[in-house]
């Protein structure tokens, strides 16, 4: 029988965790799935475990290769899927037992319907116990549609958090748009993101959780941040501006995804802090450059106060293009009433300068 669901399972030492998930698929109320597995290069034993567990299990397609990175496995899982539809789970993570139905039932009551996502469930380890959802201002069960890119701009006005797992994609949406994952860098779930949110037609959001996000695994990107997180992130923005926003002949859309690009550039700043043996020249060297290729403007969009104020603060800090840029930017983030105050302060001196700046910015009428 063709199974309907296609879960992907790219596994890189995760002999800790690998055993849990595969109960998790197991333990799943919907039957109509198949599991990829595929081991990127594991030096654990990560591969026993999995043999041990699927045994032999035909649900269960087991692919080993030389290591070559999270965005190349999951697209030859891609590749690999028979199911009508594509669902990623990492390998320290798992899912609730009723996960692939609830999912399923939403995608199948609605043919147009390209991604549904459900709710994350933060876990310390994987031994369920709650912490957090995953931060998600989606609206809950009901059908959206990217009329005039709207999902972009939603993204950019309230808190979603930019992960590949825990959607369900319909594998002919992700076809008929060329979308795999871009290879050889970290982070690759912005750019995919990104570009599923840009190119989906409907969108729905569950209000039912769907995914265990264990946020204790010690190798995670998110807890080792290297030099490398931050030029990757320049290879994320400078594909974005030059697939997407040069080539974007829609005004609205085209300010969207520069307020996109932005909100990269911020991000990619403030890792700098949590980077472990960072060459400042040449870290900033490569900023420069990036920011200098990546300029954007905006004609049409505004957005809300909170948006705007960011973007104003960063136009103006950018504009130091050194170091400097990395302190203004903490001084302006930081929580502290006294010097939050200051910067006030800093900015009505300044106030001429600071208009002049987001005046290159700002087009519209």
């Amino acid at each position: 029988m063709k199974p309907s669901i296609s879960i992907i399972v790219p596994c890189f030492n995760g002999e800790s965790f690998i055993k849990n998930t595969i109960s998790s698929i197991k333990n799943q109320t919907f039957g109509e799935w198949e599991c990829i597995i595929i081991d990127d290069g594991s030096k654990d034993k990560s591969k026993k475990i999995i043999n041990d567990e699927i045994n032999n299990d035909n649900r269960f397609h087991f692919v080993s290769q030389e290591n070559k990175g999270l965005s190349s496995t999951r697209n030859y899982g891609i590749n690999l899927a028979k199911g009508d539809y594509i669902f990623f789970l990492d390998s320290d993570d798992s899912m609730p037992e009723n996960a692939l139905t609830d999912l399923f039932h939403v995608i199948e009551s609605n043919k147009n319907i390209d991604i549904v996502v459900g709710q994350t469930l933060c876990t310390n380890g994987q031994e369920f116990k709650p912490v957090s959802h995953l931060l998600n201002e989606w609206p809950k069960n009901k059908l959206l549609h990217n009329v005039e890119d709207n999902l972009i701009e939603y993204m950019i006005e309230k808190s979603t958090t930019c992960i590949a797992q825990n959607r369900l994609y319909r594998l002919n949406f992700l076809k008929n748009n060329d979308l795999l994952f871009y290879n050889g860098i970290l982070h690759e779930d912005v750019l995919w993101y990104f570009e599923t949110m840009l190119l989906a037609n409907t969108f729905f959001c569950s209000e039912k959780t769907t995914y265990y996000y264990n946020i204790n695994n010690n190798t995670a990107i998110t807890k080792n941040i290297k030099q490398k997180n931050i030029f990757d992130y320049i290879t994320i923005i400078e594909q974005i501006y030059e697939k997407y926003y040069l080539k974007c002949n829609n005004k609205k859309t085209k300010d969207l995804i520069g307020v996109y690009i932005i909100f990269l550039k911020i991000q990619m700043l403030e890792l700098i802090n949590r980077c472990a043996n960072l060459d400042k020249k040449e870290t900033f060297d490569k900023i420069k450059t990036c920011f200098n290729k990546t300029i954007v403007e905006r004609k049409v969009v505004k957005l809300n106060k909170k948006i705007e104020k960011k973007i104003f603060i960063f136009n103006y800090i950018i504009n130091y293009k050194n170091e400097k840029s990395v302190f203004l930017l903490n001084f302006y983030g930081n929580r502290n009433f006294i010097l939050k105050l200051l910067f006030k302060v800093y900015k009505f001196i300044f106030q001429n300068s600071f208009n002049k700046i987001n005046n290159n910015y700002y087009k519209i009428a």
